[in-house]
């Protein structure tokens, strides 16, 4: 009996630390994920400081040089065209690295519901084989 509930706990104990590893895994991933937001939004940050520093300098240029307006003022707008379709590919960019982030949680939680279920169904059957085991014994 001692054994049967000593085996028992061993398997608790193993099942319950099966789940603490998915735990731990799944925080990684969420952190590891979390950690490529920040450097895409750092990104942005980075590219939307460059529209408005080209934007600056083009009006400062269009101050200083009238005669060269239109060169100057083609350049730096072809430079604002390149940044503001860089930051929409980025933004797309974004959007399907955000929808892998919601559907790589939802596997996460469906594994660790499933790890749960597993584990419950486990400690069910101990149960109640070792409830079978008390019962043979007091026959």
């Amino acid at each position: 009996l001692d054994a049967a509930k000593k085996e028992f706990e061993q398997k608790e104990k193993n099942l319950q630390e099966q789940l603490d590893d998915r735990l731990e895994d799944s925080e990684m991933a969420r952190d590891l994920l979390d950690a490529a937001k920040r450097d895409f939004e750092r990104k942005e940050k980075n590219l939307l400081k460059q529209l408005d520093e080209a934007q600056e300098q083009l009006i400062t240029t269009v101050k200083q040089k009238h005669q060269d307006t239109g060169d100057a003022e083609e350049s730096y707008l072809q430079k604002i065209r390149n940044l503001k379709m860089r930051i929409r590919e980025l933004e797309e960019d974004d959007d399907l690295k955000s929808a892998k982030v919601r559907e790589v949680e939802k596997v996460k939680l469906r594994t660790i519901e499933e790890k749960e279920d597993e584990c419950i169904e486990k400690i069910r059957q101990l149960k109640k084989q070792y409830e079978e085991q008390l019962e043979d014994k007091e026959d």
